[in-house]
């Protein structure tokens, strides 16, 4: 809580929780292979709202392994994809973290 990386994680294996940092409340169900922890530096809206900085704690609750993706890395990424004409692989990355972003953003409300 209240970094200001510029990864998305993914989680590889293991078990993550997410909880309020004030309260330690967890929010939502915890999260396993293939979800992915901090899209929220994707979508800019957020980011502006809480100045930038990370908004829960996140704790593994196993042995985990994550795979930090940097976000100008994600760019570099999508621009050799298109490059190649092959942006609807890109494509399907970013509904999957759009996907886990809103779920993410449902437990909070």
């Amino acid at each position: 809580k209240g970094n200001n990386d510029r990864y998305l994680y993914v989680i590889l294996f293991g078990k993550l929780r997410l909880s309020q940092h004030e309260s330690d409340q967890p929010i939502g169900s915890p999260l396993n292979i293939g979800w992915t922890v901090g899209e929220e530096i994707l979508f800019k809206s957020d980011r502006k709202a809480n100045g930038g900085n990370r908004t829960e704690r996140c704790r593994s609750l196993c042995e985990s392994c994550v795979l930090g993706i940097e976000k100008r890395s994600l760019a570099q990424i999508k621009r050799n994809l298109v490059e190649k004409g092959q942006a609807e692989e890109f494509v399907k990355l970013e509904v999957v973290l759009r996907g886990n972003y809103l779920v993410k953003k449902a437990w909070r409300a």
